[in-house]
């Protein structure tokens, strides 16, 4: 079984506005004592192989790049980095610079996805973002001048003062530094966010519904246009350049978390990592593993979550691959179901399987609840 790892490095310079991830601003020392507690993650995964690996946060570009070689050569001592794998790092446009980058690149590192967030002054400040949309443009060019083919950008839609005109400069200024790989998500302001508090007092500026389909119509179709093929809600992609790591989230495929906060997945068992990045330090110097939880999922939960995820992918439901991992069909099952949204226009019956509509993606939340 080969398994994708993902790990958490929790730090940033700033956090945004917007960002109810887990992640802080913290001393070197402490950063240290961090990576310290990964190595000791790393090896509960001993004799493992990998054909995808993803440094997500935070922001893993703001910590000391010597770190991260030394995370590196701490993962290769443990498991086998298969030929070919798939090798994510997040990165900050402010944080970025040519030194780190050819680091990254001895690490094996052959993906970078840059958090450009928006190429709009206003909305970048809005936002919390510690770059200018010129900082975003340069950090593009460095990913590129450091020899890397394959890079991702972050965009996000529907944020403070966002226009559709505005929007449209973005995705142009975007797309002209030749991603491979283009993310547009929808802001979600999370509670316990600054931008949850503006919104309850009413002084967060953002598009209304309206607008925000027409800022996600409008996404999806520039970025087709421009050779970019929607495989996900949101998600896109130059052909053969989709996210393979994250495939094996929508997918229900096995990874590894190793962090604080971080998720992991074996076919049968989800568990979860303490959030606390203190406590994740201090667990995994007592007793060698962080672990809060660990959940035994039922057939059901397995059919429920696979349905959820898989038909957020443009590709929705395969008929015969759901046949193969779960015995029954799922057009037989859930017929009437599916036939009661597709006669809405929110799902496409095809011959070999069953996927959302651009329509149905727009509610596609309320659609899975009758999945669950």
């Amino acid at each position: 079984m080969t398994y994708g790892l993902y790990i958490h490095i929790p730090f940033c310079i700033k956090k945004c506005a917007y960002c109810d991830f887990v992640s802080a601003c913290a001393p070197e020392e402490q950063q240290r004592a961090y990576f310290a507690a990964l190595k000791q993650e790393l090896k509960s995964c001993k004799g493992k192989q990998l054909d995808s690996i993803f440094l997500g946060g935070g922001t893993p570009s703001c910590v000391d790049a010597r770190l991260i070689a030394a995370l590196f050569d701490s993962i290769n001592e443990n498991m086998t980095v298969l030929p070919g794998a798939e090798i994510t790092m997040e990165a900050n446009p402010g944080t970025l610079t040519a030194e780190k980058l050819r680091i990254y690149r001895d690490c094996g590192i052959n993906r970078v996805s840059l958090g450009v967030q928006s190429l709009q002054e206003r909305e970048l400040r809005a936002l919390g973002r510690i770059h200018s949309a010129q900082e975003a443009v340069q950090a593009a060019e460095l990913v590129h001048a450091a020899g890397f083919s394959n890079l991702n950008l972050d965009l996000m839609l529907a944020v403070p003062y966002q226009t559709r005109e505005s929007l449209r400069d973005t995705l142009t200024r975007a797309a002209a530094l030749s991603p491979t790989h283009i993310s547009a998500y929808s802001l979600i302001v999370e509670p316990g966010t600054p931008f949850y508090t503006q919104q309850q007092a009413g002084t967060l500026p953002l598009p209304d519904e309206d607008l925000e389909r027409a800022l996600c119509d409008d996404a999806v179709a520039f970025l087709e246009a421009h050779g970019y093929a929607q495989y996900e809600i949101s998600n896109f992609a130059m052909p053969g350049f989709a996210c393979r790591h994250n495939l094996k989230y929508w997918l229900c495929q096995p990874y590894l978390g190793i962090g604080a906060a971080a998720h992991g997945y074996d076919g049968a068992t989800r568990y979860e990592n303490v959030s606390d990045i203190g406590d994740y330090i201090r667990l995994m110097s007592e007793r060698g593993s962080a672990c809060k939880e660990k959940t035994e999922l039922t057939k059901q939960d397995q059919i429920s979550e696979y349905i959820i995820m898989a038909l957020r992918l443009t590709r929705g439901i395969v008929l015969d691959e759901f046949a193969a991992r779960f015995g029954f069909r799922f057009e037989k099952k859930y017929e009437n179901t599916i036939h009661k949204f597709a006669n809405g226009g929110f799902f496409q019956i095809e011959k070999d399987r069953v996927c959302f509509t651009q329509k149905g993606f727009a509610v596609s939340n309320a659609i899975l609840s009758e999945f669950v």
